[in-house]
């Protein structure tokens, strides 16, 4: 098995299966947790939620590492895991996800009519989010690493993949995850996991506000366009976010801090730090606050000795990994710094950085669009949330610092755009609820959030139109990922053209469908032909190291590369759409396949 479509599975079946196995975790967790720490508040139960996925991600990992990856291992884990909850279901009379204390989401729903049509516009939404949840992937993202890097490790039987896949080296514990779906014929499992942490936060910060501002908290959080982008998605940024949402969220409260509990809260932390680097700096904002916060209870060698052994436990076997097999725990970050740095390398890097969604300037581009099809590119009016808390600094002072922290180090060394500053929004959102939830002025604000909620609600609409279907019968999910998978039809055209055992250059990220030797994008697309020493390693590469037979470019440049490596044309130009679910954000290109000089 080659490429990610060699995986697949009925449809139908990989949607159930994908709805089976969240479920299951879901069940099979928070029991768990209910059992270990004897808390069912809704905020402990998203923890035990978060800390299932790491315990899940990290037994993946070691197993990997230890190179002994297998397809009946996944099954065999997962099925587990499914027949732990069958058991559950079966033998636990009062089961459930959210007992009778634990629905705040549903209390204060009755009171007037307009707060049913919204309660029924929200559950419509959050029901087309788990719908989307199941669908075929289908961003560049996804099958460019977060779903190439599983179908490697199943190739490979080990973590010990092609290092010059650069984007390959961000694998963390999302990757994880989604290698335990891919195993089992569900890649979409990653999106499905999203919507039910979303829920359990919703859960949690309903909890800690009055039932009568319920709604509009669920209302700030869906209005969010970026959730358009992140909670179908296979890349685990969002699962992030709500995994330090519940943890600051967790801190808020008057915990009173036992090993116990702090263990709880560390692990989750951690799991966040082990899915994307970013994390780590959400992680040094919650140290932050905890230090603020922390009680007698916990004393400061405490503290360090748990911080040093669940961090030593947990995100030592990644970094380890990454300094033996790259040079750099943190790679490509830390690349700039290499006494033989790789040029493509730290360019990667900078344009990680620097990339941005929007042409706006910070913070305009957290709230305005160019047009309709980029707004899942922002925030929106929820963007000012954590201006507005500034205004009652003595109400959360400890709050605040721990915030304005991530904003700041976020600007400074992450990346300026809406799917990165989503994160403090969400940390702010209940607290802010809690502060300005019955002002006088709060009207105009949840009412801008209400008329966001209107744009969104056909966008979701169109999605489901769009890649319902590839749930329903093999043949639709064949012409969905047709129209809307990032590089499927041009793989299909490629597959028709060239044999089985061809050598491909190809500027196109989605690797996960590519079932042939191909040359590693990063190096195709970063390398500068004017630079003498990253000519000479491009030409080694493409010639010696990967005998690279076809180039397969777009129409429109790649001019450098076209006039020292293309030669005669085999075919194309072959015109395609881009691959998307927004259909208000497509463009037409056309694919050339060269034979090399």
């Amino acid at each position: 098995m080659n490429s990610l479509t060699d995986y697949l599975i009925s449809a139908p079946l990989s949607a159930l299966l994908t709805i089976i196995s969240g479920l299951s975790m879901a069940l099979f967790f928070d029991y768990v947790g209910r059992k270990i720490f004897k808390n069912d508040t809704a905020i402990f139960r998203a923890m035990y939620f978060f800390t299932g996925l790491l315990l899940i991600s990290w037994l993946i990992w070691i197993v990997c590492l230890l190179q002994i990856a297998s397809i009946i291992l996944f099954k065999s884990l997962l099925w587990g895991i499914i027949a732990s909850a069958f058991y559950l279901v079966i033998t636990q009379k009062t089961l459930s996800f959210f007992n009778k204390p634990d629905r705040p989401f549903l209390n204060g729903t009755k009171s007037k009519y307009l707060d049913f049509y919204l309660f029924c516009i929200l559950l419509f939404i959050s029901s087309c989010f788990s719908i989307l949840g199941l669908t075929v992937p289908t961003d560049s993202d996804s099958l460019s690493y977060h779903l190439a890097v599983p179908v490697e490790i199943l190739k490979n039987g080990s973590l010990l993949f092609n290092k010059d896949n650069l984007h390959f080296r961000m694998l963390g514990f999302g990757e994880m995850l989604n290698l335990l779906g891919l195993a089992n014929g569900c890649p979409q499992i990653g999106g499905f996991i999203q919507c039910i942490a979303l829920l359990h936060v919703f859960n949690a910060s309903a909890s800690v506000i009055t039932s009568s501002q319920r709604l509009n908290l669920i209302t700030l959080y869906l209005s969010i366009p970026t959730l358009l982008f992140l909670v179908p998605n296979q890349k685990h940024q969002l699962t992030g976010i709500l995994a330090t949402s519940a943890c600051f969220l967790f801190l808020t409260q008057p915990i009173i801090f036992t090993s116990a509990s702090l263990t709880l809260f560390l692990s989750v932390m951690f799991f966040a730090a082990g899915i994307k680097y970013s994390f780590l700096l959400s992680a040094v904002a919650l140290i932050i606050f905890l230090l603020l916060k922390t009680s007698k209870a916990i004393t400061p060698g405490k503290l360090i000795f748990h911080l040093t052994l669940l961090g030593a436990i947990v995100l030592l076997p990644q970094f380890i990994l990454k300094w033996y097999y790259f040079g750099d725990p943190l790679s490509p970050l830390l690349e700039r710094f290499s006494v033989q740095k790789d040029p493509v390398i730290v360019k990667l890097h900078t344009y990680i950085k620097n990339y941005r969604e929007s042409p706006y300037p910070f913070p305009l581009n957290l709230i305005l669009v160019t047009s309709l099809g980029r707004i899942s590119t922002v925030i929106g009016i929820a963007a000012i949330i954590p201006v507005l808390l500034l205004f009652s600094p003595k109400r959360f002072k400890r709050e605040l610092i721990a915030i304005i922290f991530l904003i700041v180090m976020t600007i400074i060394f992450g990346q300026v755009s809406a799917r990165f500053l989503m994160e403090p929004v969400f940390w702010s959102i209940p607290l802010f609820m809690t502060v300005y939830g019955d002002h006088r002025y709060f009207k105009y604000l949840i009412f801008t959030a209400r008329l966001q909620l209107l744009i969104i609600l056909p966008l979701v609409l169109i999605g489901i139109y769009n890649l319902a279907p590839s749930v329903l019968t093999n043949t639709l999910r064949y012409e969905v990922m047709l129209r809307s998978s990032n590089g499927y039809a041009e793989s299909v055209w490629i597959n028709d053209v060239l044999p089985a055992n061809a050598r491909i250059a190809i500027a196109d990220k989605s690797r996960a469908f590519l079932p042939r030797a191909y040359f590693p994008w990063e190096y195709l697309f970063f390398s500068t032909m004017s630079d003498k020493k990253e000519a000479i390693q491009l030409d080694y590469k493409l010639r010696h190291q990967y005998k690279t037979e076809y180039l397969i470019l777009p129409k429109q440049g790649f001019d450098e590369i076209k006039n020292k490596y293309a030669g005669t044309i085999v075919a194309g130009p072959k015109t395609f759409y881009l691959a998307t679910r927004n259909p208000l954000n497509r463009t037409k290109y056309e694919m050339v396949i060269y034979k090399m000089k």
